[in-house]
């Protein structure tokens, strides 16, 4: 809601394309399929960000830095962390 100056309604919403087209797992995490570069996401995931008047490359920064890291070589492990868009 604060990165993108949206209404919690319009967040939830965005929130739920999000799960719906597979940016988001079912717990709200960050999908690790999501795509690597701009362009790929643009294409998967740029009419999520017009209809909510966001741009694709916010959006795509926004997702990338919350997703779950790999630390020392080693995954994190469930329960350690979990980054929700909230």
């Amino acid at each position: 809601m604060k990165a993108f100056g949206l209404s919690a309604t319009a967040a939830d919403k965005m929130h739920k394309e999000l799960l719906k087209k597979g940016a988001l797992l079912a717990d709200s995490r960050i999908s690790p399929k999501l795509p690597r570069n701009l362009p790929a996401f643009t294409k998967a995931f740029g009419s999520i960000a017009k209809v909510n008047k966001v741009e694709a490359s916010a959006l795509f920064m926004l997702l990338h830095s919350t997703a779950l890291k790999y630390t020392a070589g080693k995954y994190f492990r469930p329960g350690m962390v979990f980054a929700l868009l909230y």
